[in-house]
């Protein structure tokens, strides 16, 4: 089965990018900008949270089973939370969600974390661009569930859309919109 062939012109109506497609893509990098934005406060947040706190791997049946030789070792990224007791995990979350709050990041729901909302947000995204592409790219969202397949997508993709939005209007600049109907400074 051969790809279709896709045109720019085919992602068109009326000399604008259809509403659908345009509104996946100026989606996709509003949230692509945002996790940008919260990913260096969370790493250093989490870092520090880590080296107060000085989690380690728990000594309990499913690590002993697993990782013998890590039981007792210091936990040095937030994502490997998992190994260490429930009470150290949540006081580790608990000061990160805290500490996120304190720079602005508040998630949509308290027992959330706005970095993770974040990244969820990106998923979606990029899955509302993947359903609008479809038609024209013939992929599909379960076509792409290999790293190195999604990123390869969401690179020629964008290449494609993001010339295309600009010629075609599309503000792609997230700030034009808030600095617009700002007062000039006299």
């Amino acid at each position: 089965m051969s790809q279709p062939s896709v045109q720019p012109k085919d992602l068109l109506a009326d000399g604008q990018l259809k509403q659908g497609i345009k509104t996946a893509l100026v989606a996709l990098l509003q949230a692509r900008a945002f996790l940008e934005t919260i990913t260096p406060y969370y790493t250093e947040i989490s870092q520090r949270a880590i080296s107060k706190i000085e989690p380690v791997v728990e000594d309990n049946s499913l690590n002993r089973d697993t990782i013998p030789e890590r039981i007792g070792a210091p936990i040095i990224n937030v994502d490997d939370l998992y190994l260490a007791n429930e009470e150290t995990a949540a006081a580790i979350y608990a000061d990160i969600k805290t500490h996120m709050h304190i720079k602005g990041f508040t998630p949509s729901k308290p027992e959330n974390c706005a970095f993770l909302e974040a990244r969820t947000l990106v998923r979606e995204a990029e899955h509302l661009l993947i359903k609008a592409m479809e038609p024209y790219t013939g992929i599909s969202t379960t076509m792409l569930y290999q790293p190195t397949q999604r990123t390869k997508y969401f690179e020629l993709v964008l290449k494609c859309l993001v010339p295309l939005a600009k010629q075609t209007g599309v503000e792609l600049n997230l700030y034009a919109g808030i600095t617009k109907n700002q007062p000039q400074a006299s």
